[in-house]
């Protein structure tokens, strides 16, 4: 296990600065990442190929949101534990944790991936862009397992008291 932070002593202000600036960095390098990919493949496919990208935002928000605000509320349980200092509840919430997203992260990755483009169409999304934001959002979504274990690896450190 992570060292714990106190956040209960100190000035209230200062940790909670403390804490959340890490937390809006990492934010802002997640939307950089987007913006990258943006960049790349307007560079080595054009015009329509990032507009079939950028079609696929309130999908891959919707998705995603939904992944992110799984692991948070993962982190919610445990950071109570962490501040009960219930160190058997931290071990065996972790544990849970972390075999409830591998498997809603499989069933969520092979259901986004075969939806996508059902949803896209039902997203009204224009026919000419439609085979490159399906091939975009297809590739995200099969990496979804990762993506929620980095959130819930994320989350752990947060409850534990590290934003870093």
């Amino acid at each position: 296990m992570a060292k714990t932070v106190d956040m209960t002593t100190g000035s209230p202000f200062k940790k909670i600065l403390a804490f959340s600036i890490p937390i809006a960095l990492g934010y802002l390098l997640q939307q950089l990442y987007s913006l990258g990919d943006s960049i790349i493949v307007s560079l080595s496919r054009g015009a329509d190929a990032t507009t079939g990208i950028n079609i696929t935002g309130s999908l891959n928000f919707l998705i995603l949101g939904f992944a992110q605000g799984m692991t948070a509320g993962f982190g919610i349980v445990l950071s109570r534990l962490v501040g009960a200092k219930d160190t058997d509840g931290m071990r065996k919430s972790v544990t849970t944790s972390i075999i409830l997203v591998i498997m809603i992260g499989i069933i969520m990755s092979i259901a986004s991936t075969l939806l996508s483009r059902p949803l896209l169409a039902l997203l009204s999304t224009p026919p000419e862009f439609l085979e490159y934001a399906d091939s975009y959002i297809k590739a995200i979504f099969s990496g979804l397992t990762f993506t929620l274990l980095y959130n819930m690896s994320d989350q752990i450190m947060r409850a534990m008291g590290d934003s870093k």
